[in-house]
């Protein structure tokens, strides 16, 4: 029985489609590669400044000729189970293509058997967490073949914890205090303009309600600069507008106040 060509053709392209979208099973590969993973700081370093110091080599107690697949080393970082705990987003699936428990890159290189060293500087975008180092071997077709790891099985040995970069500084919180302090002048001075106003429109007032006689040069000049005529308008309008200044400076201080302090 034969089968048309565009039928062959078409059961190749979708049987590709479907091998792409499942990727190599974690429980399938052999751990081949021995790797340490070290810092001069301890195990609790700081992201954006210390630095990471890996070396790898291939285990000799497998076969020789274990590793002659192996063309690329990919190193990563990876999230330990107690970071992984209530986030989804960290989660470890056995299918290497939906796994996320090694999320951030760190060097990838030519295989070599023996005598590797990478030092790294842990990245500033690295988030606070618990972490361990996993190194995939990868073949021609860069598919994971086998790997190693700087802890045991279980993931509870050698680990190291990251602090992320908080992204304060002193000048920043400097910079808040001084907008805190000018936010309740600012406050301060709106409720006295408040005051003030009440005062001088209940006195201006008085002065309208008396007769046009007694509107001398000398109430204008208390109440208004030279130049303004002296009418009750003219002072509303303006202790309205000191009045709004002052209130928009005052939100303006304190939300710049919540914003730093939320950082």
């Amino acid at each position: 029985m034969e089968f048309p060509a565009g039928c062959v053709i078409g059961y190749l392209i979708f049987s590709s489609f479907v091998a792409s979208s499942y990727g190599v099973a974690f429980s399938s590969l052999h751990k081949t590669l021995v790797l340490s993973a070290s810092s001069p700081k301890g195990h609790v370093l700081t992201a954006g400044e210390d630095e990471l110091t890996i070396t790898w080599a291939f285990n000799e107690t497998f076969p020789r000729g274990t590793d002659s697949t192996y063309k690329t080393i990919k190193l990563k970082l990876c999230y330990a189970p107690v970071s992984q705990k209530n986030r989804p987003w960290r989660k470890t699936v056995d299918d290497l293509n939906k796994d996320k428990t090694c999320q951030h890159k760190i060097v990838e290189k030519p295989y070599t058997p023996s005598n590797n060293s990478f030092t790294w500087r842990i990245e500033r975008d690295v988030p606070s967490a618990t972490f361990f180092v996993r190194a995939y071997a990868l073949d021609s077709q860069q598919v994971q073949v086998a790997y190693g790891q700087n802890t045991d099985a279980t993931k509870v040995t050698d680990l190291f914890h990251v602090e992320a970069i908080t992204g304060r500084h002193v000048s920043i919180d400097v910079a808040s205090i001084c907008f805190s302090a000018f936010s309740i002048v600012s406050l301060v001075g709106f409720f006295y303009m408040e005051k003030r106003k009440a005062k001088v429109v209940e006195d201006n007032l008085q002065i309208v309600v008396a007769p046009p006689r007694q509107l001398a040069t000398a109430d204008c000049f208390h109440y208004l600069p030279s130049h303004s005529t002296c009418t009750h308008v003219s002072l509303v309008q303006v202790m309205t507008t000191l009045q709004d200044n002052c209130r928009a400076l005052c939100c303006i201080g304190i939300s710049y106040s919540l914003v730093v302090m939320r950082r």
